[in-house]
Order: C-alpha cells, then sequence, then structure tokens
C-alpha cells in the first residue's frame, strides 16, 4: 500500500523460487490488479538485472511509462513532491534519476514488531561501506541495465537528484536532494533469519555475523542469539562465510 499512495499504478514483483506463501501479506494487492506475480528462476550471475532487462525488453508498457526498479526492503520518499508523477516532473528532460539510500538497521528488534508499519519499526540510520542508488527510468530510453543500480540510457541521461549524471554503479553519486531511498536492509534478528533461510541471490554476500556488524548494540547478545542456529539452515550462505566470528 505505501507505493500505491505515492500514486504507482502497479507492481510488477519477480518470485525468485519463493516456497514462503506471500497471501496473507499481499493477497488483496494481488486480487485487485495492483500487484503481479511473475515467476524467475535461474542460478546465473546477475539475474537481478536480467530481470531488469527482460522485464524493459518485453515492452508491456506505454511510450509515457517510467518504473522505479527498487527491491521489497526498499522504501521511496519524497521532500516536497506529493506523488510520484510530481516528482518525475522535476526530472522530465531526463532518461531518469537515481536515489540515493538510506540504510537502517534492526532498531534494537529481535523479533518482528507487529502491527507497526516498517518505516515507523525502523528509524535508527547506519552508515554503508559504500554509497548505492536505485532508479527511476523512462522506460522507452533505457538501453539495459549492466547492474542493478544503474541503466545505460538509450537516450538523454540518467541523473542524481541533483541532476549530476550517473556513469556507472560505482563512485560518489550520493545526494539526498529532493527525495531518496530507505534501505530496511537487515529489519528486525527474526526478519533476518526468516531471510537467510530463504536464501540470497548473491551467494555469501549475507550471512549471520552480518547482522552484528549492522547492528552493535546487539552485539553483546550475539553468543545468546546464535547459540541454537545452524548454519545448514541457510542455503546460500556458502563454505568460504560459514565463520562465525569475522565473516567475509
Amino acid at each position: 500500500m505505501y507505493h500505491k499512495n505515492l500514486g504507482f499504478d502497479k507492481i510488477v514483483l519477480y518470485d525468485d523460487g519463493s516456497t514462503h506463501p506471500y497471501d496473507d501479506e499481499i493477497g488483496d494487492l494481488i486480487n485487485c490488479g495492483f500487484i503481479e506475480m511473475r515467476n524467475w528462476s535461474g542460478n546465473q550471475w546477475s539475474r537481478q538485472s536480467r530481470v531488469y532487462n527482460e522485464f524493459v525488453r518485453s515492452r508491456e508498457w506505454g511510450d509515457d511509462d517510467y518504473c522505479a526498479f527498487i527491491d521489497i526492503d526498499e522504501f521511496i520518499f519524497f521532500d516536497e513532491a506529493n506523488d510520484i508523477e510530481e516528482f518525475m516532473d522535476y526530472y522530465a528532460e531526463f532518461a531518469g534519476v537515481g536515489l540515493s539510500w538510506k540504510l537502517y538497521n534492526a532498531n534494537g528488534h529481535i523479533t518482528a514488531p507487529k502491527g507497526v508499519s516498517t518505516p515507523d519499526a525502523y528509524t535508527r540510520e547506519f552508515d554503508y561501506f559504500e554509497p548505492r542508488i536505485k532508479v527511476i527510468g523512462r522506460l522507452k530510453d533505457i538501453k539495459c541495465f549492466p547492474t542493478v543500480h544503474h541503466f545505460e540510457p538509450l537516450r538523454g541521461r540518467l541523473v542524481t537528484t541533483n541532476n549530476r549524471t550517473i556513469y556507472g554503479m560505482h563512485g560518489n553519486y550520493c545526494d539526498y536532494t529532493n527525495g531518496h531511498i530507505k534501505h530496511y536492509l537487515t529489519k528486525s534478528r527474526e526478519d533476518w533469519l526468516h531471510r537467510l533461510r530463504r536464501g540470497n541471490i548473491t551467494r555469501g554476500l549475507r550471512t549471520v555475523d552480518m547482522f552484528f556488524r549492522f547492528n552493535p548494540e546487539l552485539a553483546p547478545y550475539k553468543r545468546k542469539l546464535t547459540e541454537n542456529l545452524n548454519l545448514k539452515e541457510f542455503p546460500t550462505i556458502g563454505k568460504e562465510t560459514r565463520i562465525w566470528d569475522g565473516d567475509v
């Protein structure tokens, strides 16, 4: 509902082999047509950018349509614009705009808060080792996605929110003019373990220990919180990261 209230017409959600039923969470939005589920599978490297490219090349959109390419744990925020249409009016001359991340941790939560929205439950921001952006693009102006963090324009420029040209995923494009993306990377400890059990797109990227690096106030409770865990529960951590202290 959050992005529906921002004025988005539809969400196309790619399901990469999920075994967890989602009808309870988003069944009503699927039934009313706001969310369209599409199955996607494969073990290829960079398969998330492959999904983006498949959608762009499908041409299942109009000439004036734009799309935000984000994950389900990312929320778009505007400083002044009331909705996505007003926000994109600021960037009408460009192929698209990249919004910088602000990252949020567990806010001290071990279990997932009940009856509280994600933005209200997780308000504690933390520094990330490398700035990242996610993009909103005019679909007819997108050539391809080399990475999940930027696209190559077919025409025009991809810019930051203060109109600087974006040339790739690496570079200090961090800017919070007009808007940004709140990326709820860990959420609660309960959410994090559920995410690890579900599996990661990038093998070994997220680990048991990573939670405590992003939530240092919970580090003193690490032994208690991990004593009954079995790493074999987590299918994509990888042998090279099955180390409780000092994960690579």
